[in-house]
């Protein structure tokens, strides 16, 4: 889970420095949570801002939004996504295709940073509880 932490931190990274001034990231709809929810992903917030190499936090000024969507019910086109790997879709890699699942996007025009719906129950079992992955 720490690698995720690290990918969707260099991600609001990557926004920010083509899209000018941000630099906290703050949830777009909190009301959507119980307090509960809102205190883990929070917390989740944080420490993917403390993962951002200084010289990085020293470029961006401002607020990041983040917003939590379903992939597979809206499926906007011209957002930057962020793609990783499966995990154990071997077959797949050996006949030569890689297959990817849909992380994160980034909206240049709005500056918001949409994570995958499904990651929120990562983050609400915790570093410690969530699924470790051997890719």
């Amino acid at each position: 889970m720490r690698r995720y932490f690290f990918i969707i931190a260099m991600l609001f990274a990557f926004q920010s420095a083509e899209a000018g001034t941000f630099s906290i990231f703050f949830l777009k709809y909190p009301g959507r949570y119980n307090s509960w929810e809102l205190e883990k992903i929070e917390t989740f917030l944080a420490e993917a801002e403390s993962l951002l190499p200084a010289k990085m936090k020293n470029i961006i000024d401002g607020i990041i939004p983040v917003d939590f969507i379903n992939f597979d019910e809206d499926q906007r086109q011209g957002l930057k996504s962020l793609l990783v790997p499966k995990c154990g879709a071997q077959s797949a890699q050996e006949n030569g295709q890689q297959s990817f699942q849909e992380l994160a996007r980034v909206n240049l025009n709005s500056n918001l940073i949409e994570l995958n719906r499904l990651f929120l129950n990562e983050i609400f079992l915790g570093p410690k509880l969530s699924q470790k992955f051997n890719c």
